[in-house]
């Protein structure tokens, strides 16, 4: 009888940390399940940098071998949950199959690399050179959504549009590069003032 009931003692001296034990391992399979989406409903991604790089350059060819675009960036970030990258000072460059090339400067621009879809943040300006003898069309705006691969773009905030002296200012603008058809929406135009004569 005292070894069983020492026995008893000792069960029930162990038995709380045994219960606190096994709650912490409880609470850490639980909480690590959770980090890894298993029991949420979405699963948790952490969008964190994984590649820094300066001076940044790239080209991408199209289907032909041509040149499709060229991107020149002061710097670029990419994020490895969703592949995009985040770029600053950008310079972009569009050479369609047909006509001249489209140039995008903006201070930002996140690229989306599944939709193939930048979107140019800050100061956008798209200038857009005109056949010989004629000014380029030079477009302002905050935002401006370019699909690469079809060339349409989406501007949701206001632009404003200059070109031989005539400004137009709009609510919205979408553009395709492809069928060479701009639509905008609550547009005005401001034409010049013609000069006072001078007696």
């Amino acid at each position: 009888m005292g070894a069983m009931a020492r026995l008893s003692s000792y069960l029930d001296a162990w038995t709380p940390v045994a219960v606190v034990l096994s709650l912490a391992i409880a609470t850490t399979w639980l909480y690590y399940l959770v980090q890894d989406g298993v029991l949420s409903e979405h699963p948790v991604r952490v969008h964190e940098t994984d590649l820094v790089m300066q001076s940044v350059q790239s080209q991408q060819m199209n289907d032909q071998g041509r040149l499709h675009y060229a991107l020149k960036a002061q710097q670029m970030q990419h994020y490895a949950d969703d592949d995009s990258s985040l770029y600053q000072q950008v310079w972009f460059t569009e050479y369609p199959d047909k006509g001249l090339p489209i140039n995008i400067i903006a201070d930002r621009a996140i690229r989306l690399g599944v939709e193939d879809q930048v979107v140019f943040l800050g100061h956008v300006v798209l200038t857009q050179p005109q056949p010989k003898g004629m000014k380029p069309l030079i477009i302002n705006t905050p935002q401006l959504i370019v699909f690469v691969s079809s060339g349409v773009g989406i501007a949701t905030y206001p632009v404003k549009a200059q070109q031989e002296g005539n400004i137009i200012e709009a609510q919205t603008m979408l553009f395709n590069r492809e069928a060479q058809r701009v639509e905008l929406t609550h547009a005005h135009i401001l034409y010049p003032t013609p000069a006072s004569p001078h007696f």
